[in-house]
């Protein structure tokens, strides 16, 4: 039986296949080029045509957390990439070369521990984070990267008494650590104390000068100072220079924007929620329909408030967390708003059954239960939109559980 030619063995079978990927990839003036070649050819028509995905790459390669020195040098790595990217959007700034710059630094995330940080906010800390560390990494004197634990070096420690689970940068606070539980366990990252305190290294450091070369000199200032796309530079340089005066770790004329957006937002929410309780006792589709659609809508106006927030006007400092915080919130509210209405409208419904009285013993049960069952959706749902923003919420219910226990233990020989 003779060998069923594959691409592998048949150089035939690969040029037809290849002037097929061609023929799909590429426009028709190219792709007929490929009619006549041979495997040989037709790969090096394909490779010479095809454009360069060398940065999509870049962006989509994992970053090494693997050892103290994989962090410097992913982080490194990572300098170098912001910068290209950030030179691409300051030349031709609009909305693909700006989701670029973003995606670059999203990925700081894995750099860094923000296990004490609201998940929420991980984010928009990671970038800023990011950008802190930049600009105090390049003020220090920092060892060869020889003199800093790889991997190997990692892997070996672990078969002695004092395996290798923290590294300190020479002369100062600034400490890499090795995860040790969750998803990223045996990954490193700088350590979660060092994430909280780089604000003041930054101050101690920023007035010094650079010793070494970077892509992007002043990074964390220069980040304070821009905007989106949205926003073209010459409105912020045609600003007066009082605009500029940083206020918590942000220039004032940004501060002045977000809050104008946000009473912009707040009294447009005030006119959905005044028309969504105006009262249709005739008509429940209606009214469940108002309240379902100002909850939505309002929770929308201040995604895209936030979305604008951290896009556009890039809010630094204090505002960092600000507009996801407030955005995150009002979701909850929404969301503890639709249960509400879904409970009462299924209630209502089940009422108008010609078999049920309005006035009824079983109408004012199925309202109870109805109510009942809002109540505990609505407490589930701010658990989790409370946990979500960081508020410690079964800590507190453990500890009032705690302290409920512990005052009924000291009132009980007084009862008795």
């Amino acid at each position: 039986m003779g060998t069923r030619p594959t691409l592998l063995n048949d150089p035939a079978t690969l040029a037809d296949a290849l002037r097929a990927i061609g023929t799909w990839l590429m426009p028709r003036r190219i792709s007929s080029r490929l009619a006549g070649c041979s495997a040989t050819h037709c790969l090096a028509v394909l490779l010479l045509t095809i454009p360069s995905c060398s940065a999509a790459q870049g962006l989509l390669q994992p970053l090494d957390t693997s050892s103290p020195r994989a962090v410097l040098e992913s982080f490194s790595l990572m300098a170098d990439e912001t910068a290209r990217r950030y030179e691409t959007f300051r030349d031709n700034p609009n909305w693909e070369t700006q989701a670029d710059l973003r995606r670059s630094t999203s990925r700081a995330e894995r750099l860094f521990d923000l296990s004490e940080v609201a998940p929420a906010a991980r984010l928009d800390v990671a970038r800023q984070t990011y950008l802190l560390m930049w600009d105090v990494l390049a003020r220090l004197d920092l060892p060869d990267l020889a003199d800093v634990p790889d991997a190997d070096a990692v892997l070996a420690s672990l078969e002695t008494p004092q395996p290798l689970i923290r590294w300190r940068l020479p002369g100062t606070d600034l400490t890499i650590a090795r995860i040790a539980e969750g998803a990223r366990a045996g990954e490193f990252q700088f350590a979660a104390d060092t994430v909280s305190l780089l604000d003041s290294y930054y101050d101690a450091v920023h007035d010094l000068p650079y010793v070494r070369p970077m892509p992007l000199e002043n990074v964390y200032r220069l980040n304070q100072t821009i905007a989106g796309w949205m926003i073209p530079p010459s409105w912020v340089e045609a600003l007066p220079e009082w605009t500029n005066v940083l206020v918590a770790g942000q220039v004032l004329w940004k501060w002045l924007t977000l809050l104008l957006l946000l009473a912009i937002a707040t009294a447009a929410a005030a006119v959905i929620l005044r028309w969504a309780m105006a009262r249709s006792p005739d008509d429940i589709n209606r009214s469940y329909a108002q309240r379902l659609g100002a909850a939505l809508a309002i929770a929308l106006l201040f995604e895209l408030v936030a979305l604008f927030a951290i896009r556009q006007i890039n809010v630094t400092g204090t505002a960092t967390t600000l507009p996801t915080l407030i955005d995150k919130i009002v979701w909850g509210i929404a969301a503890v708003w639709i249960a509400w209405a879904t409970a009462h409208w299924l209630a209502e419904h089940i009422i108008a059954s010609p078999r049920i009285p309005t006035k009824s013993l079983h109408a004012h049960l199925i309202r109870f239960a109805a109510r009942l069952i809002a109540i505990l959706m609505a407490i589930v749902l701010l658990f989790r939109f409370a946990q979500g923003i960081g508020v410690p919420v079964y800590g507190l219910v453990a500890g009032a559980g705690v302290g409920g226990l512990a005052v009924a233990l000291a009132v009980r020989s007084t009862l008795e």
